[in-house]
């Protein structure tokens, strides 16, 4: 693959810039804002036809968490009684779930949710760039003695937490929704924190006590900044949000936990500033069969390479990882594309694994394969995980699949090591 000029061709991230400066305006009155990040423009490239209809991976759930979405926790024992709060499972669909929130958010200053966080309940979901966790819960009040209730509030709560591929910081918000509360739950309050650890600061944290009645909402967010901000820079951190409450007769419940997934911020994306994402999610770049689109040619040699054997298969095939190396990569392409091969008029070499990935050519090792199409018949077929496969394709789509990738990897941030797949349509 040729990686010339970068060319974005529809992944959803490129809105980035305009949903963090609508976002922006709703930081606390009085916290300074964050200058943005000169960004790098993208150079023009000679061909802007798309590499593939305008798809994106779904969000996925995030598996590294290492405790609950909600967990319980109780306070301590003060005159015989102790408040404690409890997970449950949230039963609304997502519809209910949408009517719920909507009814609360007219009169808030709160970031809409991204609607298909709605679709997932119970445990954080993310993309490169949003995290989502709507789920529910029980703070009760017990009489020790007899382990009975004599309090009760059922809430709803909606976590939400967002990168900018643009910005070194990154941001939290949280509402709380009562549904029903009974005996000395009544006239509760709630209150949270929030902070962040590891390579970042906490900027602000909001979310003073606040009445929790029936059908109200109480709300609060926080802003982190990364410390990594040194060229080739690459930081993690961890950022916990954590609720209690109050009711008239009782001390504070212990906290609540939940965390989001960790956000990575970098200065080691090539031809970019400062940014940050969270990069456990696995995206995949997209091409396709079609002769709508860019690279047809393209996306039927990465299609037969999968179908042989080789890595890097979206949705479940091992990951292809990024390599970054000038030298390395062009190493790649020299031994894949050797200077042997008869390049037909109009066409040029292709190779698969990417050059620009560990899995090239010379990094990955392995033996050449082709097809009988690819115009290169000292190369034999083959299969297996193994080895990388050449061919010869139309030299102006070989070009756009190479602008395609050099944008997917400046987009979604996808530093040296970083796995990605490759996601062939139609």
């Amino acid at each position: 693959m040729l990686l010339a000029a970068f060319i974005f061709w529809g992944e959803s991230i490129d809105s980035q810039i305009c949903d963090w400066a609508v976002r922006c305006p709703f930081l606390l009155a009085g916290t300074p804002a964050i200058a943005e990040e000169p960004v790098q423009p993208l150079p023009p490239s000679a061909d802007s036809t798309l590499a593939a209809p305008p798809i994106t991976t779904p969000p996925v759930p995030y598996t590294r968490a290492k405790a609950p979405a909600i967990a319980h926790a109780c306070g301590p024992v003060v005159d015989g009684l102790q408040a404690c709060v409890e997970p449950s499972t949230t039963t609304l669909s997502a519809d209910e779930l949408r009517q719920l929130h909507a009814k609360q958010r007219a009169n808030r200053d709160v970031i809409p949710l991204p609607d298909w966080c709605y679709e997932y309940s119970d445990s954080w979901y993310y993309t490169r760039t949003e995290a989502c966790l709507i789920s529910s819960g029980d703070y009760i009040i017990r009489n020790v003695e007899t382990g009975l209730p004599v309090g009760t509030m059922h809430f709803v709560v909606w976590f939400f937490s967002f990168t900018s591929i643009y910005q070194r910081n990154w941001q939290s918000q949280v509402e709380l929704q009562p549904v029903t509360q009974s005996g000395l739950a009544l006239g509760s309050t709630a209150e949270g924190a929030a902070d962040c650890v590891g390579a970042c600061t906490t900027l602000f944290h909001n979310f003073p006590p606040q009445a929790a009645p029936n059908g109200a909402t109480v709300k609060g967010d926080a802003q982190f900044e990364t410390t990594a901000v040194n060229p080739s820079a690459v930081g993690y951190g961890t950022t916990e949000f954590r609720i209690r409450f109050k009711s008239p007769c009782c001390p504070l419940s212990s906290p609540i936990y939940s965390r989001p997934p960790v956000a990575r911020c970098d200065n080691a994306t090539p031809g970019r500033g400062i940014g940050c994402v969270f990069s456990d999610y696995t995206l995949a770049v997209a091409y396709s069969l079609s002769p709508t689109y860019c690279c047809p040619e393209y996306a039927r040699h990465v299609r037969d390479a999968h179908n042989s054997g080789l890595p890097g298969a979206y949705p479940s095939g091992v990951p292809l990882t990024r390599l970054t190396d000038p030298t390395l990569i062009e190493s790649n392409r020299t031994v894949a594309c050797k200077g042997s091969y008869v390049r037909p008029a109009g066409k040029s070499c292709d190779e698969y694994p990417m050059a620009s990935t560990w899995q090239g050519a010379r990094t990955g090792g392995g033996n050449p394969r082709s097809f009988s199409w690819c115009s290169i018949p000292q190369v034999p077929g083959g299969s297996g995980a193994a080895g990388y496969s050449v061919c010869m394709i139309v030299d102006t789509q070989n070009s756009a699949a190479g602008n395609a990738l050099a944008s997917f990897y400046s987009q979604n941030r996808v530093i040296d090591n970083d796995p990605f797949r490759v996601w062939i349509v139609a």
